[in-house]
């Protein structure tokens, strides 16, 4: 499980009891007790089984939240929904921990303590992290971030960090998951916070890895592994112990990474951490199969299918059943591994297509608020447009009693004609201005009828672009869903075909048996298109990889179909392992194409095939 050790569960904020208590001096006191301490005891009760008997923990964070409601102990509802987070948090039964969470923050008010309000936040975002919902865990993790800062509190600025940490991690944003890293490691050394400083090493260990840096990730973890060791953190260190057999596992050096998971195992079997074990079988169950020990792969995969199943994990269920194609495959026990691929495929497509829904809602609302953005700004510029046209009738009536005052000052100078001709002359000069001044207002009242006129075709043409962008993405997602389709049925034909080509290798002597076979392997062949599969596969990849075939022969013409293949995969993003099961064969294999791909592309060994594939258009 290449999950982050950054969990740390939160004690009360004037603890009463150390660590060295035992269970039994907590049960004594416990039966004497009646006041608000009786509730400290029955959480230091809940944390201390947590090691042992999980529904004990359980059973004694309820037992202090009935307690405090019944007290009006508000302090201590904070702190008992809080423990019953953190144990169901320890077992991976994420729903009940949020609710246990969410249920303290609203516990909390002015009084809380802020450093334990601002680590109910970040435990919140704990959940959403296991729960792959890095949005919401960022949102939690700087909220916390903020108030611990302000708190000048270092060692929780350290748990903090670290998690936004593992959030880079899980985002492939490595050298910035580095960097935080770092950071987190540089405040526990400095305040001599030895289980901290053991978390990042692990979680520096796991970047390191997948930076390819095999050397420094085995001595990160070897560092955490012997602190956790001495500090008696079984967890910490079971999680250590098989990020450590993911690299040696990684330098083929089976043995090790054999010796690492099943340690591994023993201890999360001891602690009854259920997704820890589901992750150290599939772990061990991978390693068994490529050693050939496919018995012991076969135990341990069915092991897992039960415990995943448990759980309701659905990744871990449908690679337990990836897990046992392959070692039925490996068995040439066809139908069975035909059987387990189906479940595999069908729990893939399941969370491929909850995957798409959910990213088609996130655009749907995004459009749905521009659009409302939109309709807010037509409005003020309809308001405006109504300002202008209330003002430009008031103009309209100035300009009309002036037209008045003109006439009657006309009238007046007519009859004044011959009384005075210097007077006459003024007037006339007068109304020269009046008319400039009308002619004036109209040309303004022309300019802003114009700017009316083209913030409404703005507005047009970005309700149009709106309109465009959500179209493009419907379609963008049926194009992937179809291509997604086609592969799904092309691997059905090359699993068929590997059927029909054991089948045939099989010599029947009885006549009515083999009547029966090749009946079967006829029904095979009818349903085996293998190269018009691969054609509609190349016309809907295509259809969003435009051309990249035309330009990947026209570059390298001496491809074979098989390599063409190849390339199509790795432009889809696909890993080693996952080309493997498409192509039907093993990770080695896919490395030699992938060694044969560059010689005849003629790149050097510091060139990067998955980018140079990944450039072409």
């Amino acid at each position: 499980m290449n999950k982050f050790l950054f969990i740390a569960f939160i004690l009360l904020s004037s603890p009463v009891f150390s660590q060295n208590k035992t269970i039994d001096s907590l049960s004594k006191l416990l039966i004497s007790q009646k006041d608000t301490s009786r509730l400290n005891t029955l959480v230091e009760l809940s944390k201390a089984y947590r090691q042992s008997s999980i529904d004990k923990a359980v059973s004694y964070a309820k037992e202090a939240i009935q307690f405090a409601e019944k007290t009006a102990f508000k302090k201590g509802l904070v702190v008992a929904y809080n423990t019953l987070g953190n144990t169901y948090l320890f077992t991976g039964t994420y729903p009940e921990a949020l609710q246990a969470y969410q249920n303290a923050e609203k516990q909390t008010d002015q009084s809380t303590d802020k450093l334990f309000k601002a680590t109910i936040i970040n435990n919140i975002g704990n959940v959403f992290y296991f729960q792959a919902n890095y949005q919401k865990a960022l949102e939690y993790y700087f909220r916390s971030l903020k108030m611990k800062e302000e708190l000048k509190q270092e060692k929780a600025i350290a748990l903090t960090l670290n998690n936004i940490g593992a959030v880079y991690y899980d985002q492939k944003n490595y050298e910035k998951a580095k960097e935080i890293h770092h950071r987190a490691l540089e405040i526990r050394t400095r305040i001599k916070d030895i289980k901290g400083q053991a978390d990042s090493y692990n979680n520096l260990g796991l970047v390191a890895k997948m930076q390819n840096d095999y050397p420094k990730s085995i001595h990160y973890f070897e560092i955490s592994i012997e602190a956790k060791t001495k500090l008696n953190d079984l967890k910490g260190k079971s999680n250590s112990i098989n990020n450590l057999g993911t690299v040696y596992e990684l330098q083929k050096n089976y043995d090790q990474a054999t010796k690492a998971y099943s340690e591994a195992l023993q201890i999360r079997t001891q602690l009854k951490d259920r997704d820890g074990i589901v992750a150290s079988m599939l772990s061990l169950g991978n390693i068994l199969l490529l050693k050939n020990e496919l018995a012991r792969a076969e135990e341990i995969a069915f092991q897992l299918l039960d415990i995943a199943r448990e759980i309701n994990a659905q990744e871990r269920t449908m690679k337990a059943y990836l897990l046992l194609s392959e070692v039925y495959n490996a068995k040439k026990d066809f139908k069975k591994a035909y059987d387990f691929h189906l479940k595999y495929v069908e729990i893939n497509e399941k969370l491929f297509n909850e995957n798409q829904n959910k990213q088609i809602a996130e655009m749907q609302a995004k459009y749905e608020t521009e659009k409302k953005n939109l309709e807010i700004e037509l409005l003020k510029t309809q308001q405006r447009n109504l300002l202008l046209a209330r003002n430009a009738a008031i103009v309209g009536v100035l300009l009309l009693a002036a037209f008045v005052y003109l006439l009657y000052a006309r009238f007046k100078l007519r009859s004044r004609l011959f009384e005075n001709k210097e007077k006459l002359l003024i007037s006339e000069k007068e109304k020269s201005v009046l008319e400039k001044e009308r002619i004036k207002v109209l040309h303004q009242l022309k300019e802003e009828e114009n700017l009316r006129l083209q913030e409404h075709i703005r507005v047009s043409e970005e309700m149009s672009r709106l309109m465009n962008e959500k179209l493009n993405a419907e379609i963008d997602y049926k194009k992937r869903e179809l291509s997604s389709s086609t592969m799904l049925l092309a691997q059905k034909n090359q699993i068929l075909a590997t059927i029909k080509d054991e089948i045939d290798k099989v010599e029947i002597l009885d006549r009515k048996l083999k009547s029966q076979i090749n009946g079967i392997t006829k029904q095979i062949s009818d349903n085996i298109e293998l190269d018009e599969d691969w054609n509609l596969f190349k016309m809907h990849f295509d259809s969003v990889h435009q051309n990249f075939f035309d330009v990947l022969l026209e570059l390298y013409p001496n491809l074979t179909p098989n390599e063409q293949k190849h390339c199509a995969y790795i432009k889809m993003n696909l890993t080693v392992k996952e080309v493997g099961r498409l192509l039907g064969v093993n990770g080695e294999s896919v490395q030699m194409t992938r060694y044969r791909l560059k010689k005849k592309m003629k790149l050097t060994t510091e060139d990067n095939l998955n980018d140079h594939i990944l450039s072409l258009n």
